[in-house]
């Protein structure tokens, strides 16, 4: 399937709405760009999900048949997120990604789509926090250059959340030079990711919470949870005073919205 790994605005599909076949499709060219596009919609104006754009009407229609095939096999549905809304996508076997849904602004309006759809499936579905692999860091590099998340005022705060190809996901604290104040562990759902964020953001004033640990010739900054988890590691540093003095309590700093 050759398409251009490009969606566009949910509202962009709605302009054939009156146009939907029998099973819930809608097909339109995009005048301004002459490419092609999908949608499954729900009359009058809700857009279920999306496709890409496609340069000739035949990938389009195989993208259609592709998505016919996959859509109820429960398996081939994921909830993706690109720091800042949720997306409930379809893939087909190959794992290639073949419609999204509009954006949601929480997880929980994800998995509410996916339960109208398997509503019996979401019910003996895994518990969401529990953790079936050792948990790890990624390279500093990986968690930085990340959409950061906005306050409700629509200004960015120093967080950043994202979800890599290795299908797990991650958190990170910015510095106010973009620099990494600390990254998270890996965690194997959104739910558990989002658990330790919540509870990182809870802690990260807390001076009792910061410890110093040195690794090999370098030192650390710790970020700990009440439980004793590890919520934060910083990037490394030369010494025990260059990484004590980042802590709350080697150098005191107003967190005002997540951005230092």
């Amino acid at each position: 399937m050759e398409n251009l790994n490009d969606y566009l605005p949910c509202e962009g599909y709605l302009q054939n709405i009156e146009e939907v076949d029998t099973n819930g499709f809608i097909r339109f060219t995009d005048e301004s760009s002459s490419l092609h596009y999908f949608a499954i919609v729900e009359k009058p104006t809700k857009v279920l999900f999306r496709s890409e754009a496609y340069k000739e009407i035949k990938s389009r229609e195989n993208g259609i048949k592709s998505v016919l095939k996959n859509f109820k096999i429960e398996k081939r549905y994921k909830i993706i997120e690109d720091g800042i809304n949720y997306f409930l996508i379809i893939k087909a076997g190959n794992h290639q990604e073949i419609a999204r849904s509009c954006p949601f602004g929480s997880i929980l309006e994800a998995e509410a789509l996916k339960s109208k759809l398997f509503p019996q499936g979401i019910a003996k579905s895994t518990p969401p926090l529990a953790q079936t692999k050792p948990q790890s860091f990624l390279e500093d590099k990986e968690y930085l250059g990340r959409i950061r998340i906005k306050d409700e005022n629509g200004d960015n705060t120093g967080y950043v959340k994202f979800n890599p190809p290795n299908g797990l996901f991650y958190y990170a604290v910015y510095n106010d030079d973009d620099s990494l104040y600390l990254k998270s562990l890996s965690y194997e759902t959104i739910e558990a990711r989002d658990k330790a964020f919540g509870e990182m953001l809870s802690e990260i004033a807390d001076a009792n919470a910061f410890e110093v640990k040195k690794e090999g010739l370098t030192y650390f900054t710790i970020l700990k949870g009440k439980d004793g988890a590890i919520l934060g590691k910083s990037a490394p540093f030369h010494s025990f005073i260059d990484a004590f003095k980042t802590t709350p309590k080697g150098y005191p700093i107003q967190i005002t919205d997540g951005i230092f």
